[in-house]
């Protein structure tokens, strides 16, 4: 079933391979030049494709009314449709109001940005950032909080950890896997990188 998905540790559900292809795959396929629908068949599946072609159609819905609100629409649809979970993001600079609609709005988990600045590495969470997570857990959202943004090694893992329901790891294992060129060496590298 291509809206299955496997359960967390922590409850959340883990989307199947299925889901994560078209998402991965569906702005590839905005425009059919770049890759054939037989093609994305042959390598995938007829789920994919027929996923892809109904988040497809509904960009098309809304072709004439291209706007921030539209698209974020034509997501909501898409992911009621499928089953995929909302996923919102807060910075330190989000208003409490605003948290609070997020939290109300979102029934899967809130992605809480350690900072308003680009992602990347860095050593340890300064007590401005400490100060932030405090300040959101102290608002006792009903949705489980994921930091992301500068998770790279033991140090920020276990204090994004302790600040939350996890960590979300990305610029970290992106590097690495452009270095190595290997998925699972790169997965292997991130493991041990996170036990320094």
């Amino acid at each position: 079933d291509a809206t299955s998905g496997n359960f967390c540790d922590n409850g959340l559900i883990a989307p199947d391979r299925t889901i994560t292809l078209v998402v991965l795959l569906y702005n590839l396929c905005k425009n059919w030049e770049a890759v054939t629908r037989e093609r994305i068949k042959a390598l995938f599946s007829d789920d994919v494709l027929r996923l892809i072609d109904g988040m497809l159609n509904v960009s098309r819905l809304y072709k004439k009314q291209a706007s921030v609100e539209s698209d974020h629409f034509h997501k909501l649809l898409i992911s009621l449709a499928s089953d995929i979970r909302v996923i919102m993001m807060i910075t330190p600079e989000t208003s409490d109001d605003r948290i609070r609609f997020i939290d109300n709005n979102t029934d899967g988990f809130i992605y809480m940005v350690s900072s308003a600045s680009v992602t990347g590495a860095q050593q340890s969470f300064n007590e401005k950032k400490i100060a932030y997570f405090n300040h959101i857990n102290a608002m006792n959202l009903r949705n489980p909080r994921m930091i992301g943004f500068g998770i790279s090694n033991k140090q920020t893992l276990e204090s994004a950890q302790a600040n939350a329901a996890g960590a979300i790891i990305g610029s970290k294992f992106v590097t690495l896997l452009n270095e190595t060129k290997d998925p699972d060496k790169a997965l292997d590298q991130l493991q041990e990188a996170l036990k320094k």
